[in-house]
């Protein structure tokens, strides 16, 4: 069987990258994926007169659906089925067409994207809008962001400088000038 390359240059600015294909997973054409495409809910908070921006993920929100098209090595495939194996999203794909594990082999150990349409709900941001934020202190960039991290007590968030800074200490979150303002009392 051979599948159709639909060729994506022109569009490939209108792709977000929504997740890692692993590997086959049984003789079926499914495969494992490692979803990456996560948001991240936020609201300001104000204890003891300070002001600190409170991160969560959102696991409710995985855009992802049946029927939905998406790009492996520049090749358009439609989900067929999916299951949500556990809250480290970690999902299984069926694709259409893809029926065998042999079928499956070419599309190991590529990204999945997809276009970009994602839904923005307010104090909402997915995790690669965060990457290359700059990281604002006391009206100097100190930085810029270029992992999120969850170790269980919080998000946080790994920067060029080679520190890593918590969720409690940003004050503030603008996506338009794609800039973080940390808090005065982090000191580094």
């Amino acid at each position: 069987m051979k599948l159709v390359n639909k060729t994506i240059e022109n569009e490939i600015n209108d792709l977000v990258n929504i997740g890692y294909i692993t590997k086959a997973h049984g003789v079926k054409g499914w495969v494992k994926c490692i979803y990456s495409l996560r948001s991240l809910s936020y609201q300001t908070k104000y204890e003891k007169n300070n002001k600190f921006v409170y991160f969560e993920y959102d696991t409710k929100v995985l855009n992802i659906q049946k029927n939905q098209n998406v790009f492996v090595e520049n090749t358009q495939l439609q989900i067929e089925s999916f299951n949500i194996c556990d809250a480290n999203f970690i999902i299984l794909i069926k694709f259409n067409n893809l029926n065998s594990y042999e079928s499956v082999q070419w599309i190991r150990g590529n990204l999945m994207m997809k276009r970009c349409d994602l839904v923005q709900q307010r104090n909402m941001i997915y995790e690669h809008e965060i990457i290359d934020m700059s990281i604002i202190q006391n009206e100097q960039k100190i930085g810029n962001v270029i992992a999120v991290h969850d170790f269980g007590a919080g998000i946080v968030f790994d920067t060029t400088e080679n520190f890593m800074v918590s969720c409690n200490f940003i004050e503030n979150i603008c996506k338009n000038s794609r800039t973080m303002i940390l808090s005065p009392l982090f000191i580094f």
